[in-house]
């Protein structure tokens, strides 16, 4: 889901999930407040990754994701999993209460003896003036 408004919105219990790139792109929006949101990413990934099966298609928007995987230290490169959530030259957003799942690895169902950190890579926030970001809860399972 791509947000670019500048006028007020409120967005109360959406869910955006399995999208190739991300789940929820704010880009230069203002004036935000999302609640209850909640996200899933693609049950395939990451094979294969992305951009694929949809590589015409990126950078259709300034900050789409451009997933060159140039750089193996760039934590921000997007090469394994689509996006839950990314933010770029907001103002006055305010997300209180989110579920970001990311819940399996190539249809694996498996437990995983691997618990990333919460600063995982799910989440890519940059230039947020006044924007709150408040308990987001994030889930792995594979």
């Amino acid at each position: 889901m791509l947000i670019q408004s500048k006028a007020p919105v409120w967005l109360y219990g959406t869910a955006s999930e399995h999208s190739v790139f991300y789940q929820y792109n704010f880009q230069n929006a203002e004036h935000i407040f999302a609640t209850m949101l909640q996200t899933e990413t693609p049950y395939y990934q990451p094979i294969p990754k992305p951009p694929a099966p949809f590589a015409k298609n990126t950078m259709v928007y300034e900050t789409d994701p451009e997933y060159g995987c140039s750089n193996p230290k760039d934590d921000f490169s997007g090469c394994d999993a689509s996006w839950a959530l990314m933010m770029y030259g907001c103002q006055n957003i305010h997300v209180v209460g989110a579920g970001l799942y990311s819940w399996f690895s190539a249809y694996g169902q498996e437990c995983s003896e691997f618990q990333p950190p919460m600063d995982d890579e799910s989440t890519q926030l940059t230039g947020l003036p006044q924007s709150i970001l408040k308990p987001a809860r994030r889930h792995w399972s594979t």
